[in-house]
């Protein structure tokens, strides 16, 4: 499969085509993807150039550009799965940290998948650093 990964925001569409493909999300939300794509610092998307550049993968980076990266929503669309998307759109996004001279990147893997993390450097944090979440709103 050919495939290209680009800088820039998905558009709410593709980003809630992506979480419902997941199971992430059971209702979209247009207005909150716009504002939640808009608020982000750095996206990345996979297209496929031979289909009108349709988004079949994306990555969120949130970042100060100097200690500090979060990586978030690694998506990569079921049909489009184990074709190298998503390991191309993690060495990007990877890359491009770099290139800013980000110190640190964390991120929360989805349970079962640390090991696709770990084959670029990421490690679990000891028990003493766990990660710790208050969820304000459900839904």
């Amino acid at each position: 499969m050919e495939f290209q990964i680009v800088h820039g925001a998905p558009r709410p569409e593709e980003l809630g085509e992506l979480y419902l493909d997941a199971g992430w999300h059971s209702a979209l939300q247009i207005e909150g993807l716009a504002e939640s794509i808009r608020a982000t610092t750095r996206w990345l998307r996979a297209t496929l150039p031979g289909a009108g550049n349709r988004v079949v993968g994306v990555v969120r980076l949130q970042t100060d550009y100097v200690f500090y990266c979060a990586i978030y929503d690694l998506l990569v669309h079921s049909g489009s799965r184990r074709k190298g998307i998503g390991t191309a759109l993690m060495e990007a996004a990877i890359a491009w940290t770099q290139v800013q001279g980000v110190k640190q990147v964390h991120l929360w893997p989805v349970a079962g998948l640390a090991g696709f993390y770990e084959r670029f450097g990421f490690e679990a944090l000891g028990a003493d650093q766990p990660l710790m979440r208050i969820a304000q709103h459900e839904g």
